[in-house]
């Protein structure tokens, strides 16, 4: 049983992907998740934090209900964001169980730095890597 789950995070950009090494000939990346839709499909959503789905641009200004914040550096136009209500919001994201392919799992992670942010890999419901923004 693999799994992730991304522990009051502020923000996972983009795409989690497991990938190889980049050699002459390797194969595409296998998509986890891409963040593009609407919603967050088969991710389980717990707590306040990450909102309804995706966001497709700025994140909301809590301290000004008319302006987003910028961001950059994610790839498409979506990414999961747990910065729906500021600071305040607590929950995880987790996606369904995918079997683990390649030497290598890729993925963008940003945070602030007063902040954890966090993805946790699991493998039989036990933590065993740990990355932060």
């Amino acid at each position: 049983m693999n799994q992730s789950i991304c522990n009051k995070v502020l923000t996972i950009a983009a795409a989690l992907m497991g990938s190889g090494l980049a050699t002459c000939g390797a194969a595409e990346p296998i998509v986890i998740a891409d963040f593009e839709g609407a919603d967050f499909g088969n991710w389980k959503v717990t707590g306040d934090a990450f909102g309804a789905g995706p966001v497709h641009g700025g994140l909301p200004n809590p301290w000004r209900a008319n302006l987003t914040k910028p961001v950059d550096g994610f790839k498409g136009r979506g990414f999961a964001s747990s910065y729906h209500l500021g600071e305040e919001g607590t929950g995880t994201l987790t996606s369904p169980e995918f079997k683990i392919e390649r030497k290598y799992i890729s993925f963008l992670i940003g945070g602030n730095k007063d902040l954890d942010a966090s993805m946790n890999l699991l493998i039989d419901g036990k933590v065993v890597r740990v990355a932060g923004a």
